[in-house]
């Protein structure tokens, strides 16, 4: 009994130095993973040491913005407007914070869409909103887009701007360019309205008077 104890002992050692060399295997294997991990990222992430964002790419570096969509507004202003800077890494354009940004900064635009187009190159795609009409909103003519967004603010006067139809009565909203122009109850009486002259092809209409709502 004492040889056959003595017989195994030494199989179980060798078992134990086994299972140690391989998690040491394992412990290097993900070290290596952990450190060429860091320094992919580092590469990404990280431009030259020297020169402006636009001399000193990043990896899958950000080489062309373009704005695509008729506007008003200079495609430069939107693109500054977007935070977004050639030069830097592609993986860190952040397409909500940029949509958002324009949005905030230009009324007349109805819709943003931010994209990426290829590896290096950021699509910035824009629709302007159609005006329909001018309200009073205080000391100021306010242009109402088709969706009920203030879009611009037009100095005071007696009369409306003799370009667009006038909504009189309308209830003003927020108050604000960029903002609601109306609230619901006037701004339904007005697409009513609209739809119903345009389905009866009038023409030379210069006003919607609400003043009585009731």
């Amino acid at each position: 009994p004492s040889q056959a104890d003595g017989a195994k002992a030494p199989k179980k050692r060798r078992k134990k130095r086994r299972v140690s060399r391989f998690a040491i295997a394992v412990t290097v294997f993900v070290s290596i993973v952990v450190i060429c991990s860091a320094l992919t990222l580092l590469l990404l992430f990280q431009p030259g040491s020297s020169g402006t964002a636009a001399e000193r790419p990043a990896v899958f570096g950000v080489h062309q913005i373009e704005v695509v969509g008729e506007t008003r507004y200079a495609k430069e202003d939107i693109i500054a407007a977007s935070g977004i800077e050639i030069g830097q890494s592609i993986l860190t354009v952040k397409k909500v914070q940029a949509h958002d940004n324009i949005m905030a900064k230009f009324p007349y635009l109805e819709r943003v869409d931010v994209s990426n187009s290829s590896f290096d190159t950021v699509k910035i795609e824009v629709w302007e909103v159609d005006p329909i009409g001018v309200m009073q909103a205080g000391d100021a003519w306010f242009v109402v887009g088709s969706n009920n967004k203030a879009v611009e603010s037009l100095p005071a006067s007696e009369e409306p701007p003799a370009e667009y139809l006038c909504f009189k009565g309308a209830t003003t909203a927020d108050g604000a360019v960029g903002g609601k122009a109306m609230d619901d109850r006037s701004f339904g009486i007005v697409t009513t309205m609209l739809q119903a002259i345009a389905d009866s092809q009038l023409e030379n209409i210069r006003a919607i008077d609400m003043r009585n709502k009731s």
